[in-house]
């Protein structure tokens, strides 16, 4: 599937995913696919600390399997999502210094996790 598991995932993309799920589909989808992931109901992540990315795979997976869709599908609604939140954050100015243009900003973005480990070592 292209997932590397064994690394690691901010805290900031689990919640983004729980919020993401619970706007899209609701309280009860969310519970679900806590559930179906074995992850307990009351899970929280911190938005700075660093996580197992099994946990992130687990959600992403099972969220595409009991909402019928592919795993490319969430991850694309997600990353659109995502995005758009950030914008009200302070994370945005770190995404706006990765290119003024598309090209450039799809370009820069392999170089964001070196650049987000030396803030969240």
């Amino acid at each position: 599937t292209g997932w590397r598991v064994g690394h690691t995932m901010l805290g900031l993309i689990h919640n983004a995913v729980k919020q993401f799920v619970l706007d899209k589909h609701g309280n009860e989808a969310w519970e679900a696919i806590l559930t179906k992931a074995e992850l307990p109901l009351n899970t929280s992540w911190s938005d700075d600390k660093s996580y197992d990315d099994g946990s992130t795979v687990a959600l992403v997976a099972t969220a595409a399997g009991l909402l019928g869709a592919e795993v490319g599908d969430v991850l694309q609604a997600f990353g659109t999502y995502f995005l758009s939140v950030l914008r009200g954050t302070k994370y945005h100015k770190l995404l706006s210094v990765l290119g003024d243009n598309l090209k450039d900003f799809l370009f820069n973005l392999d170089y964001l996790h070196g650049h987000l480990q030396n803030f969240f070592p």
